[in-house]
């Protein structure tokens, strides 16, 4: 009995050991997979940067960043959760005008496809140079926030044809969306000609001639969101469905 005892006990280490070393296995294996997992991720968001900024022609290379795991399941679907965009400087054309986007941050949902990627949701946020404000306005656009009564406020220099002369009246306002018509107004708008600001009734009526409702179209079937007004630019919130980056 003695003898069946020690025997019996001596294997409970081995067992122990064995359990230990296959869990180390284990162990072993899953962080081998994940390096593997999160190196393929990183190294295709390296050639998918390097591509946006050929297509775009960026001046630097943006962060491009694939979520969701495993990764190369999704790889081999060609179908990606979610990526993610940084660049400083994004430069996107619609037709001959050209948009400059600073500072921007993208969320692509349902991504398909690798060479030609197809997002399913875009959501984003950057800021519009004011060099693309003048493109959408049609008319140069700056910042009026040098003092406490312009912060948040733009001013566009329009310019008309008066009795064959031509004059520039400067509108400034608040700028406001209309996120359903994809339009911009300025609210509160003061009116001057000449550096002198007109009576009411005659402001009132270029107001409803130069700062009507602005159409904004962005390229890549983007909409506006929100907007606001700094010195770099116009904040903007934008999205998009089934975006197609090989458009460009």
């Amino acid at each position: 009995m003695s003898e069946t005892y020690i025997r019996s006990s001596a294997s409970r280490p081995r067992r122990r050991n064995r359990l230990l070393l296959v869990l180390f296995t284990l162990i072993v294996l899953a962080v081998l997979l994940l390096g593997v997992d999160r190196g393929a991720a990183w190294l295709v968001g390296q050639q998918q940067a390097e591509q946006l900024q050929r297509d775009f022609g960026m001046s630097q290379t943006p962060e491009v960043t694939f979520d969701g795991f495993p990764f190369l399941t999704q790889m081999i679907a060609g179908n990606f959760e979610r990526v993610e965009v940084h660049a400083d400087e994004l430069t996107v054309a619609a037709g001959e005008q050209q948009f400059t986007l600073q500072d921007t941050d993208l969320e692509l949902l349902d991504v398909r496809g690798i060479t030609e990627p197809v997002a399913t949701q875009l959501n984003g946020t950057g800021v519009l140079d004011w060099n693309s404000v003048a493109s959408l306005v049609g008319a140069p656009v700056s910042y009026a926030g040098s003092d406490a009564a312009g912060t948040g406020r733009i001013q566009v220099d329009y310019t008309a044809q008066v009795f064959g002369s031509a004059v520039t009246a400067t509108v400034i306002g608040t700028p406001m969306l209309d996120p359903e018509a994809q339009t911009l107004t300025l609210g509160e708008a003061q009116v001057s000609v000449a550096g002198y600001e007109l009576p009411e009734a005659v402001s009132n009526q270029l107001i409803n001639q130069f700062a009507g409702d602005i159409p904004l179209s962005l390229p890549l079937n983007l909409k506006v969101d929100e907007l606001s007004a700094e010195s770099a630019g116009m904040n903007v919130a934008i999205s998009g469905s089934e975006v197609n980056f090989s458009g460009n």
